[in-house]
């Protein structure tokens, strides 16, 4: 026996060691965590750009319904060769100049507004002439059958829009999903915080116990054997202290990486607040099914889908029918020419036209008119019927997912309910059951004193009492994550630990 205290001795040491590098560990509480958070998780950084993206692709799929300003300059020289001996060659000079003013209708048809000018000048054998024409149109595009109406305009817009809504939503469920997380990870910190504490105490029982059983045997009124059983503990529970400093340390990580905070070789161990005892607190689950359902993310990214398959289907339908476009443009015409004195031979130049003479042109009566209708039919159609089919299944399927999902959403939060009573009334028992351990610990050491006892009965007692003080650690614990997975189902959460999103 008196070989094994050194051992014992040394194995007393190495928790201290430990424990000294676990007391320099940093305390937050969990608010101060999140401030910390919402600045640096990777998780909300992450959820930040898949809404920024979504954002990106709401914003090009407004592109087609801008309203679109166009130029266009044109020239063409054409020089040929001469016709006769000792007479010059024909030239041609066309400039044109256009600028258009063209939107999207919401029968997705287009309407443009076109203003042209053009400046030709002919050289026929020397003989020149120019001709400078202005003029002022509105055309119009329209679909007569396939792609008609709002539901082919707007489709590629609405379901950008209602997939821009749907990351919006998941924007706010990932940062109730991370707040639940951190939420969690810090009560299973807390948790083991106070396991770590719970061995240690075990061991200073067995301490005093030692202390206590060494007394007695100088004395005599013990015998040596009383010791053994007291040494095993010790070691057992020695052992348990390393592995419940490992969970610290583990956890610690896991937080910390969570939360963005930085983890190096001199700064890695977290202390958290000690683990609260629950508060009785109003569990309705009607009203938490009620909540839920009006406030739940996942639901609404599903009904956000619904919404994006149903604008797909009904554009695709508009897609079936031949194709029918009517394009009409109508509008005034002015022309200033070269003008040339008929009674003299050559006939020579009296005016030179000019762009403000077309202008002034336009409103002596000429006008331009035309038209055409492009008619179209695929045979068979198989796209257009694939595409729509295709469709009109999403649609379907998105439905029964958000049926599902509400089904889903209304069966948790029953299951979230009674599990926060289950957890609340556990708690409240193990604080009876610890004492009762407390007390059986008391009466069992009063025996052993009169000698109706032993140091293995005590060590058991001791043991009852270290397994009912974890199973109340454990149920505390239990009672703040599934709180979390409530609070969160209701919609508070985010609001309670003031966790903004990053823009």
């Amino acid at each position: 026996m008196r070989r094994c205290l050194p051992v014992l001795l040394s194995l007393l040491s190495a928790p201290a060691r430990a424990e000294g590098e676990l007391e320099k560990a940093e305390q937050l509480t969990i608010q101060q965590l999140f401030e910390v958070a919402v600045r640096s998780a990777p998780a909300l950084e992450n959820a930040a750009y898949s809404r920024t993206q979504a954002n990106a692709q709401y914003e090009a799929a407004k592109g087609p319904h801008d309203f679109t300003v166009s130029g266009l300059f044109d020239f063409q020289k054409t020089s040929g060769a001469p016709t006769l001996p000792g007479l010059g060659g024909n030239e041609f000079t066309t400039m044109q100049g256009s600028v258009s003013f063209k939107k999207l209708l919401p029968t997705n048809g287009t309407i443009e507004l076109i203003g042209q000018n053009t400046n030709s000048t002919n050289d026929i054998l020397g003989n020149v002439s120019e001709t400078i024409t202005s003029s002022l149109k509105l055309r119009l595009t329209q679909p007569l059958l396939r792609g008609i109406g709002q539901a082919s305009a707007y489709k590629t817009i609405d379901i950008a829009r209602y997939r821009r809504n749907a990351a919006l939503v998941k924007h706010s469920a990932d940062a109730r999903v991370f707040a639940v997380e951190m939420i969690q990870t810090y009560w299973k910190l807390s948790l083991a915080w106070r396991k770590l504490d719970i061995r240690r105490a075990s061991v200073e029982l067995g301490k005093r116990q030692v202390a206590f059983v060494e007394a007695g045997i100088r004395t005599g009124k013990y015998a040596n054997a009383e010791l053994l059983p007291v040494q095993q503990a010790i070691v057992s529970r020695q052992q348990e202290i390393l592995t419940a400093e490992l969970e610290v340390v583990e956890t610690s990580i896991e937080l910390r990486r969570l939360a963005g905070l930085e983890v190096t070789p001199d700064n890695y161990p977290l202390r958290t607040s000690v683990l609260p005892a629950p508060q009785p607190l109003p569990l309705d689950a009607k009203t938490y099914v009620a909540k839920a359902l009006a406030e739940s993310d996942d639901l609404k990214v599903a009904i956000a889908e619904v919404a994006s398959t149903a604008a797909a289907e009904r554009g695709s339908r508009r897609d079936l029918g031949p194709r029918v476009d009517l394009r009409v443009d109508g509008g005034t015409i002015g022309t200033d020419i070269t003008q040339r004195d008929p009674t003299m031979n050559p006939a020579p130049i009296i005016g030179n036209p000019s762009f403000g003479g077309s202008l002034r042109a336009l409103n002596a009566g000429g006008y331009s008119v035309s038209g055409n209708l492009t008619v179209e039919y695929q045979i068979g159609n198989h796209n257009a019927r694939g595409v729509h089919r295709a469709d009109r299944s999403n649609a379907y399927h998105s439905r029964v997912l958000a049926a599902t999902k509400r089904a889903d959403v209304a069966s948790e939060v029953v299951r979230i309910v009674y599990a926060t009573q289950v957890h609340l009334k556990s708690s409240e028992l193990g604080t009876l059951a610890v004492s009762l351990a407390e007390q059986n610990v008391e009466a069992e050491t009063k025996k052993f004193e009169a000698g109706k006892s032993s140091s293995a009965e005590i060590i058991r007692r001791q043991d009852d009492l270290e397994a009912a003080r974890l199973r109340q650690a454990i149920e505390q614990a239990s009672f703040q994550i599934v709180l979390s997975q409530l609070e969160a189902a209701a919609g508070i959460i985010l609001t309670k630990y003031n966790v903004k999103m990053l823009k």
